[in-house]
C-alpha cells in the first residue's frame, strides 16, 4: 500500500511491531476503499486516552487491530489469557473492543459537529450511515505461536497468512479480504476527512519526571493506570493512576479532581501497614492528576493470579489470605479510612520464598470518614486539603 493510503502517525519504536505492521501493509491492496492509520492516540469525550496500533478501512468497514508478538502456546478463555511461562493477563481483545467503541463515538461526534456547521439546505446523511461499526481484532504475528483457546474464544483473533493450520488461527487475510454485506456503502472520503478532524496525535507523553509507556496498563470509569519510567533513573518504574475528566469539563471540575487526588495522598500517608500499598507522590499532567505507586512486577492482581493456578487454594491458604486482608482493613478503619472500591482487582498477591501467599490492598481512593466532601479551593490555593481532624 502506497504512502497516500497508509498514514503512519508515529513510527513504531519496536522492531517486532514494525515487522507486524509491514506484513499487513504488504497485504493491503493499493486501491479504494482501502486505507490504514498506524500508531496514533486519541482522547474520547470522557477524557480517556486510547492508543491504537492499526486502524484499517477495508471493503466491509473499519477494523481496529491490536498487534501482539506472542510466542508459545495460548490457553484460557474469552476474558483471561494464559501463556506457558508467562503470567495470566486480560485478553487484549477486551481492550481493543473498548477502543473501537470509543473511536466510533469520537468519529460520530466529529461528524455531527461538522454537519451542524454546514451552511447548505440539503440534510446530510445520519452519522451512523456514514461511520460504520468498528470491528476489533488482535493480530498475533509471531511465527512460533499456537492458539489452544476454545473455538468460540478464537473469534476476531488472526494469525500469519501462511501459518493458519499450525497456529490454529484464521489468517489475517480473511479480515482484509472479507466481502462486504449486501447493501454496504462506504463513505471513504468522509472517513478520511473525519480521521483528520479528531485530533490524532503521536504517542510519547510525560508526567512530571516520568515518561509513560506507549499505552495504558488498565482503565475504568474516571481513571487510567499507566506504567512509567523515571527520566533520569531508568531502572525506576512506577505505576501512575490518573483521574481523568470528560472533555470540555469546566476548570472547576478539573480542580476538584486535583483536590480529590491530593486528598487521597494526604489520607493514605497516615497509614503504615505491610498489607496496604500507599501512593508515593502526586503528579499533574494533561492526562489529569495522578498518584504515583511503587511498581514491583513480582506482585500480581488477585484475579489474574488465581486464574493461572493449576488448582484451587487449600483452606489454610484461603483463610490466611482473608485474614491478611481483614486485618489491613481493620487497621485502616481504625484510622477512619475506608476503601471505596474493594474487589479482587484492587488486591495484589505474590508467593514468598516459602510459598506463603502475601497480599497488599491498593487503589484505595482513600477517604477519611466521617468527613464532609472537600470544598472547591480558592483560585490561589495549592491543591492540598486541610489536615484530617
Amino acid at each position: 500500500m502506497a504512502d497516500d493510503r497508509w498514514v503512519e502517525v508515529t513510527p513504531s519504536q519496536f522492531p517486532h511491531e514494525a515487522a507486524g505492521l509491514k506484513i499487513v501493509r504488504d497485504l493491503l491492496p493499493d486501491r479504494a476503499p482501502y486505507r490504514a492509520w498506524s500508531n496514533f492516540e486519541f482522547r474520547d469525550d470522557r477524557g480517556t486516552w486510547s492508543e491504537v496500533d492499526l486502524l484499517v478501512l477495508a471493503r466491509d468497514g473499519l477494523h481496529l487491530l491490536e498487534l501482539k508478538y506472542y510466542s508459545g502456546r495460548l490457553r484460557g478463555t474469552d476474558q483471561l489469557w494464559l501463556r506457558d511461562g508467562r503470567r495470566a493477563e486480560d485478553s487484549p481483545l477486551l481492550l481493543a473492543n473498548r477502543k473501537a467503541k470509543r473511536l466510533r463515538s469520537k468519529l460520530i461526534a466529529a461528524y455531527d459537529a461538522w454537519a451542524r456547521g454546514r451552511a447548505v439546505k440539503d440534510t446530510p446523511p445520519k452519522a451512523h450511515e456514514v461511520i460504520p461499526f468498528i470491528q476489533s481484532g488482535v493480530f498475533l504475528h509471531h511465527p512460533d505461536f499456537v492458539c489452544d483457546l476454545p473455538d468460540l474464544s478464537r473469534r476476531d483473533l488472526y494469525g500469519l497468512p501462511w501459518d493458519a493450520p499450525r497456529s490454529g488461527l484464521d489468517p489475517i487475510t480473511d479480515l482484509l479480504e472479507r466481502a462486504p454485506h449486501p447493501g454496504t456503502k462506504l463513505h471513504e472520503g468522509a472517513i478520511v476527512g473525519l480521521m483528520g478532524l479528531i485530533g490524532m496525535r503521536p504517542h510519547q507523553r510525560e508526567a512530571g519526571s516520568y515518561v509513560l509507556d506507549a499505552q495504558p496498563l488498565e482503565d475504568g470509569p474516571g481513571w487510567q493506570d499507566w506504567l512509567a519510567t523515571h527520566k533520569h533513573l531508568r531502572d525506576q518504574r512506577r505505576r501512575i493512576r490518573f483521574r481523568v475528566a470528560p472533555r470540555r469539563s469546566p476548570d472547576e471540575a478539573r480542580r476538584r479532581l486535583r483536590l480529590l487526588a491530593a486528598y487521597e495522598l494526604h489520607v493514605m500517608q497516615h497509614l503504615n501497614h505491610d498489607a496496604i500499598l500507599r501512593p508515593e507522590d502526586f503528579v499533574d499532567s494533561d492526562l489529569g492528576p495522578g498518584l504515583i505507586y511503587p511498581h514491583d512486577p513480582s506482585w500480581q492482581r488477585l484475579d489474574l493470579w488465581l486464574a493461572a493456578q493449576p488448582r484451587a487454594l487449600d483452606f489454610e491458604a484461603q483463610l490466611s489470605l482473608i485474614r491478611t486482608i481483614a486485618e489491613a482493613l481493620q487497621y485502616a478503619h481504625g484510622k477512619n479510612v475506608v476503601h471505596r472500591g474493594l474487589n479482587p482487582r484492587a488486591i495484589l498477591v505474590r508467593a514468598d520464598r516459602n510459598g506463603r501467599l502475601q497480599a497488599r490492598i491498593t487503589d484505595w481512593q482513600g477517604w477519611a470518614a466521617p468527613t464532609r466532601p472537600p470544598q472547591p479551593l480558592p483560585a490561589a490555593s495549592p491543591p492540598w486539603p486541610p489536615p484530617i481532624r
